[in-house]
């Protein structure tokens, strides 16, 4: 109906201001409460071995598109560092989802532009193995009391965030047996490394 509304009203009528705050007012809102539904409903993954570099392809080319679509002017790199067809247990659609949550924090964290890098490694820690992949960007980096802090539900220092998009990558992340690491500098950046179980043949 607001959006109806919007549309009737002329480019100079005051009221279309107020309609507007309206319907970003609705958006937010929407996005809190579908991220709170997937935060509080627990993590039913499909668990099958797939190829990390082909995962990171499909939603890195998908993110590079969206954040040029939006006016962002973001730089892209991918380096992989391990074999081509490493492969960890996982369900794809919730690690898409860890990823393009990731990538949108980097993005917003760039405003006036920067590069997104992404990396895969491959580690050894204690008896099991598991696959890495980093997220770093050149953004505005996180005060280091805050970087213990960023995962919790609710808690951002955006303006207009839910405080619930690192919360959801972290359950996701642990629902796989995985965990997270994070550095970051002021002014300087920020990377997120996700270390999930390979998959055995």
């Amino acid at each position: 109906m607001a959006g109806l509304l919007e549309r009737d009203l002329g480019p100079d009528d005051e009221r279309k201001k107020l309609v507007k705050r309206i319907l970003e007012g609705l958006s937010r809102l929407n996005r809190i409460v579908s991220n709170l539904l997937v935060y509080s409903r627990p993590v039913k993954a499909q668990f099958r071995p797939v190829v990390l570099r082909r995962l990171l392809h499909e939603t890195i080319d998908f993110v590079e598109i969206e954040a040029q679509r939006q006016g962002h002017v973001i730089g892209v790199k991918k380096r992989w560092r391990s074999n081509e067809n490493t492969s960890v247990l996982a369900d794809p659609e919730k690690i898409q989802q860890v990823i393009m949550n990731l990538c949108i924090n980097s993005i917003q964290a760039m405003p006036k532009g920067g590069t997104l890098s992404v990396y895969i490694d491959k580690i050894q820690a204690g008896r099991t193995e598991f696959a890495s992949f980093r997220i770093t960007d050149t953004g505005v980096g996180i005060a280091r009391e805050h970087i213990d802090k960023i995962f919790d539900p609710f808690y951002t220092t955006k303006e207009n965030g839910t405080g619930l998009g690192l919360a959801i990558v972290k359950k996701i992340v642990e629902s796989h047996s995985g965990y997270l690491d994070v550095t970051s500098i002021v002014n300087k950046g920020t990377t997120v490394k996700v270390f999930l179980p390979l998959a055995h043949n």
